[in-house]
């Protein structure tokens, strides 16, 4: 409402009530007015001054009528001040569309030149292009996959040469480009759209993957001999023929990945979580797995020959035709473990956990194989030729 409206209608009241000096001579007074108050108020006394009756006629219409007109003003401010917001909304989405579009102009823009630069000739310039691809990718979560995409490509372009050198499977270095860009795969942010890190056939011998997140990668007949991938995270990852010779995958995370004939030849993985993953066939010789993860894997002609697995936990694992030749299997977990007609040729089993194993025709078991073993039961199905007696323990038939 208007200060002013109020401090006219607050000095009718005072005029009426009588609280201020009649008007001037000559001054019409307000009472005269035609378009005064209702026909109805009380006529004046014989004196010629109102009656308070009439006095109270005259205040009660020019408060009804001062609070009809500030309520249509402030009606008409309301109405007003809603459109203006409305305007401002408006106003405001278009700005933000606008900025929105600037913001993906430019993103394209520098993807685009990023990617062409990474065909240079000059390494300080393909290294520029694959730090600003990691740039986009922290700024846009819509277009990662498509910076991954780009930067694996560059990978395996770029190591296609030395797969198929003169030396090949030799333990050579990639070039700092292609560590650079492998080094932005495996520190990327984790976000919730479906995104593959395709690095199939990829020749990456001696990089350095430590901590790399590279769950789901797919790592098909790359060769990742002598690399450090330490803590890597590599669950679910699909590795199928992959070369791991004299890699270091020392507590690594690979849970239900794929590693049918896989080599890993000399590999360290001392403590690796390898629950539900499959080795098919692969070859494990020589690699330290002590104290590694191995429940409920699946190992089906998998050769562990000097494989050291102490402390080994292969609880409900499945290693049928496996060969344990010279492996040590010192306090290694084997409950309830497939080791069907494996091979344990002057294996070690001292304190290994063979409850409810089963080793049905397994080959080259002696009685003092079996005796250094725990947890032989009944429920441990012996190979032919051994018994057990819950006297006797485990003996000769």
């Amino acid at each position: 409402m208007d200060i002013a409206p109020q401090k006219a209608f607050s000095r009718i009241k005072q005029i009426l009530r009588g609280r201020m000096e009649p008007p001037p001579a000559g001054v019409r007074p307000i009472s005269a007015v035609q378009s005064g108050p209702p026909t109805d108020a009380p006529q004046p006394n014989e004196a010629g001054a109102p009656s308070n009756r009439r006095r109270s006629a005259f205040l009660d219409w020019f408060t009804a009528t001062g609070s009809l007109i500030s309520g249509l003003a402030t009606a008409g401010a309301l109405i007003f001040a809603g459109g203006s917001v409305q305007t401002s909304s408006d106003a405001v989405k278009v700005a933000r569309e606008q900025l929105r579009q600037a913001e993906d102009s430019q993103i394209t823009e520098r993807f685009t030149k990023a990617v062409n630069q990474l065909s240079s000739r000059a390494l300080t310039v393909r290294l520029s292009g694959i730090y600003t691809l990691e740039r986009v990718a922290s700024d846009s979560e819509r277009d990662q996959p498509v910076v991954i995409e780009a930067l694996c490509a560059f990978v395996r372009v770029k190591t296609e040469e030395l797969r198929s050198g003169p030396e090949k499977g030799s333990p050579t270095h990639p070039g700092l480009d292609t560590q650079a860009a492998l080094s932005v795969i495996g520190r990327r942010v984790i976000r919730d759209q479906p995104e593959v890190v395709d690095l199939r056939k990829a020749h990456l011998v001696g990089t350095d993957l430590t901590y790399a997140r590279l769950a789901k990668a797919n790592l098909a007949k790359a060769d990742l001999s002598f690399s450090e991938l330490k803590k890597a995270i590599l669950t679910e990852a699909n590795l199928p023929n992959a070369v791991l010779v004299g890699a270091n995958l020392d507590v690594a995370e690979i849970e239900s990945a794929v590693l049918a004939k896989a080599d890993l030849t000399d590999a360290v993985l001392t403590g690796a979580k390898m629950a539900n993953s499959r080795f098919g066939r692969a070859k494990l010789i020589r690699a330290q797995l002590q104290g590694a993860i191995l429940s409920n894997a699946r190992f089906p002609g998998t050769d562990f020959t000097d494989a050291k697995l102490g402390g080994a936990t292969m609880s409900d694992a499945s290693a049928p035709l496996g060969k344990f030749i010279r492996t040590d299997l010192s306090g290694a977990i084997l409950h309830n473990a497939d080791l069907s007609e494996a091979n344990f040729k002057d294996a070690t089993l001292v304190q290994a956990d063979l409850s409810s194993a089963d080793l049905t025709d397994a080959r080259n078991l002696t009685l003092g194989q079996l005796r250094s073993a725990k947890g032989i039961t009944v429920e441990t199905r012996l190979p032919p030729g051994f018994t057990w007696t819950p006297e006797r323990g485990v003996q000769k038939k």
